[in-house]
């Protein structure tokens, strides 16, 4: 096995500070895989994540190993022992509390841990706020953060196996590897990758997220008005859409479940880190207002729904009696 190369205690690019990590490993080379050799990915998270299950699609290969570590089949402290992964991906999720505040101790102790006890690239595939990604990634050479652009249909299998670009999140030389990784043993489609510091990826997820969440937001007005002045909404965000340079995603309302706003977990907690993120981010404390406010609406009709179908019931109840 080739084992990393050392790189220099502290380097400096483009104001950009990396400091002292092995190298991400590549893996094994042609030779030893045709002796009978296998990559060895591990997988560490919730079998029923979707992140999860696209990482295990991808690296269905003849000479790949998979590990799941989800203290089922596998513990952390089993992965540790073991030894035998060249890259580890974490898809832990992290929690945030009413106030905003992301909970992320067994992530990070869990990423430490390993890039502490083992030479395995370390890839974190967990959305976290971008602070977060700063303080765990930016530091630490070997870790890549590559988060996955929010899909259009939430839980969409398809869409998640199928990604449209890459964002890869590092110090160079880790996401060179990574890529190298993806290109050799994966099923992923590699040639929209983009390299760019941890942080930037991060921006460059929220950012997406936070741009489509505004988009939905305005259609959801445009509807409103429609409603009240009078117009038929569905042909003028036909033609709306059709500018190329704006595109229909976020103009169907309602939703396919006849709910209002956009529903997306990890869309609106993009849009609430953004606006928590700076004071600059003005429009985005508006959508995330606009939203809540779209979504209790559907709560509150789903709810008088759910009521004059219970008394409809119960009065043909009373007349079959």
């Amino acid at each position: 096995m080739k084992q990393p190369k050392r790189i220099k205690r502290v380097k400096k690019e483009d104001d950009y500070e990396y400091e002292d990590d092995l190298e991400f490993n590549e893996g094994p080379d042609g030779e030893e895989l045709r002796g009978g050799g296998n990559f060895t990915v591990a997988i560490v998270g919730d079998k029923e994540d979707l992140k999860v299950q696209s990482l295990t699609w991808a690296f269905t290969r003849s000479l790949v190993k998979i590990l799941h570590v989800d203290d089922k089949e596998m513990s952390l402290e089993d992965l540790v022992k073991d030894q035998t992964a060249h890259v580890v991906f974490f898809c832990n999720p992290i929690t945030q509390d009413e106030n905003g505040v992301y909970h992320a101790t067994e992530l990070e102790d869990a990423v430490l841990r390993v890039l502490a006890q083992m030479e395995a690239g370390i890839c974190v595939k967990t959305t976290m706020p971008i602070e977060l990604v700063d303080r765990l990634c930016s530091r630490n050479t070997r870790i890549v953060y590559h988060p996955d652009v929010i899909p259009e249909f939430e839980g969409n299998l398809e869409e998640a196996m199928d990604p449209r670009i890459f964002v890869l999140g590092g110090h160079p030389q880790s996401t060179m590897a990574l890529q190298e990784i993806y290109f050799r043993f994966s099923n992923y489609r590699t040639s929209q990758m983009s390299h760019v510091t941890p942080v930037e990826a991060a921006f460059v997820e929220a950012g997406i997220a936070g741009v489509c969440a505004a988009k939905a937001t305005v259609f959801n007005q445009l509807y409103d008005v429609l409603q009240e002045y009078g117009g038929d909404y569905h042909l003028v965000s036909t033609y709306v859409g059709s500018d190329p340079r704006i595109g229909s995603w976020g103009a169907r309302i309602p939703n396919p479940d006849l709910s209002r706003g956009f529903r997306q977990s990890r869309m609106v907690e993009a849009v609430k880190q953004l606006a928590n993120f700076s004071e600059r981010f003005t429009i985005f404390k508006e959508v995330d207002r606009m939203n809540d406010t779209y979504r209790n609406r559907g709560n509150e009709s789903d709810e008088h729904n759910g009521q004059a179908e219970e008394e409809q019931q119960a009065g043909t109840d009373v007349s079959t009696s």
